[in-house]
């Protein structure tokens, strides 16, 4: 019945961001049907490579909410919120940049940046980090330096006027990354701007 549906919607699973860094998963995807949310100053920290995806499995009639004010931090992993009404606080970030390490590593790192797929409504200073890392290998007999290339961000949002405050990052000493965006509105680049939104 309808009721029982409301009621399922208002339960809330909580999940420690600890617990979730430690298991070591490669793969993390979590289909919410009412509301998702990452708080302020909370950080999740997943092993390098993992991709993380929070999916709305419900319909546009009754939509999920997304709110993320806290970071994410991925080294070369993927990082995806979609199908629901988001809001990206001032305090958010997400990072899937490369990691830099200089010596020997038993496991060679990840330095390539990785993917972000989001859209929504961002607050001023959120920070997406898609940038290339870097390896000073010391483990042979010449030491190497070896240079990831920057991610990829997608990014959707349906007022232009918010990616001047975005703090958009695909750095690389290799090959910087790459940005698409998808927007209803009007897109200027240079000139100045007009009093009319």
């Amino acid at each position: 019945s309808a009721g029982d549906v409301e009621s399922f919607r208002k339960k809330t699973t909580y999940l420690d961001s600890d617990v979730l860094a430690a298991a070591g998963f490669g793969k993390l995807e979590i289909y919410v049907s009412a509301g998702f949310a990452l708080s302020e100053a909370e950080k999740l920290e997943l092993a390098p490579g993992t991709s993380l995806a929070i999916i709305a499995n419900v319909s546009s009639l009754n939509p999920a909410t997304f709110a993320v004010d806290g970071g994410v931090r991925i080294a070369g992993g993927a990082v995806n919120f979609s199908g629901a009404i988001t809001t990206f606080g001032a305090g958010a970030a997400i990072d899937v940049s490369g990691s830099w390490v200089n010596g020997a590593s038993g496991v060679p790192p990840v330095i390539k940046g990785g993917s972000i797929q989001v859209s929504g409504q961002f607050a001023e200073g959120v920070v997406l980090d898609v940038s290339g890392g870097g390896w000073y290998d010391t483990s042979g007999a010449k030491p190497k330096l070896k240079l990831g290339d920057a991610g990829t961000i997608s990014l959707g949002v349906a007022d232009a006027g918010q990616l001047a405050g975005l703090d958009l990052r695909g750095y690389s000493a290799a090959s910087g990354g790459s940005l698409l965006i998808s927007t209803d509105a009007n897109v200027r680049i240079g000139g100045a701007a007009s009093g009319d939104p």
